[in-house]
């Protein structure tokens, strides 16, 4: 199992260098986490989906401004489904390459729109899932079991079902933008299995941070990063988990957790390169994944599990439990 989860942060995206990126902080525009950002330019490929997912879930939030684009492309790029969300409503088109078999040859090119709905200026709940399934050669017309799926605000606006959708191939995420218009995009999950309408992130308030080892660089005195040259420094973070209680109640289901991590480096890449990203429950620690000192965008892939339980988190389990970065050398 994957998942990625995202409020809102464009530095939590794998790719987001040399475009034009804006982070905001509005309640309006980010309904659910008050955290969004807006991606002016296109981008390629902004989260990576790990090599050998065929399935793949979306839900994320959009608001609305003249327009939005988010493209899913097979690893050939030969396959895509692209959903265009307008000021004055909404476009889904799906295009796939014609395969031969024997003297016929197949391909599925469709294109729905609506442009009866008032987007503009509105946050709207966009789902996108995709199973991507190979042509059944003796029933090409009825493929296989490949599925599209588009909901908006949890309605389905878009569906293909029960057939071969982007030929079985790897499906990747090419595009979330605006394209030069002023949309943002906020609570962004992406999984290899189905995500709930009602799942979504949330930033954990936290009841201390520690820091040994690292030093903070400032500017115009803002703090821009921590900078170390050491191995085996940290930064310890609690939750508050009295006031996540207040902000969501008992009742709640946590799917996973994961660390935001920006703004670390080092002058000394010989000694340390990487980061380390560990649970502690209880006193037991243990180690969930290692990145490159300047990749820490990739710690937003999600904790799906309780490591020493393997079992799903509690809030109890989070009452004692440290979110640990410590940093590291490896080879890499």
């Amino acid at each position: 199992m994957w998942k990625y989860a995202n409020p809102g942060d464009f530095q939590l995206l794998h790719n987001h260098s040399g475009r034009t990126y804006l982070n905001i902080e509005d309640s309006t525009k980010a309904p659910k986490t008050g955290i969004a950002y807006s991606c002016q330019a296109q981008e390629d490929s902004p989260i990576a989906i790990p090599d050998g997912t065929t399935d793949v879930w979306l839900k994320m939030d959009v608001y609305v401004k003249d327009k939005a684009m988010v493209v899913f492309q097979s690893a050939t790029t030969a396959y895509n489904v692209t959903i265009k969300l307008e000021e004055t409503g909404w476009n889904v088109s799906s295009s796939y390459r014609g395969y031969d078999f024997g003297t016929q040859r197949f391909s599925i090119l469709t294109d729905y729109k609506e442009d009866n709905m008032e987007l503009d200026g509105k946050a709207v709940v966009l789902e996108v899932a995709i199973r991507s399934r190979k042509l059944n050669e003796s029933s090409p017309l009825n493929g296989a079991d490949g599925m599209v799926e588009v909901r908006l605000n949890h309605k389905i606006i878009y569906q293909l079902k029960n057939v071969a959708v982007f030929n079985g191939e790897d499906v990747k995420l090419d595009t979330i933008t605006s394209n030069f218009a002023y949309s943002y995009f906020s609570n962004i999950i992406i999984s290899d299995s189905r995500v709930q309408g009602r799942e979504n992130v949330l930033v954990l308030p936290l009841i201390e941070t520690t820091i040994d080892g690292w030093t903070k660089v400032m500017e115009d005195g803002t703090l821009v990063e921590y900078r170390t040259n050491g191995v085996g420094n940290e930064i310890i973070q609690k939750v508050d988990i009295e006031k996540l209680k207040a902000m969501v109640g008992e009742g709640i289901t946590i799917t996973s957790i994961n660390m935001k991590a920006t703004g670390l480096s080092t002058d000394d890449p010989d000694t340390v390169n990487g980061i380390e990203k560990l649970v502690k429950v209880g006193g037991h620690e243990v180690s969930v994944g290692i990145t490159n000192i300047d990749d820490t965008q990739n710690l937003a892939q999600a904790i799906l599990v309780n490591p020493i339980t393997s079992e799903a988190w509690t809030l109890e389990d989070l009452e004692d439990t440290e979110l640990i970065l410590r940093t590291t050398k490896f080879e890499s």
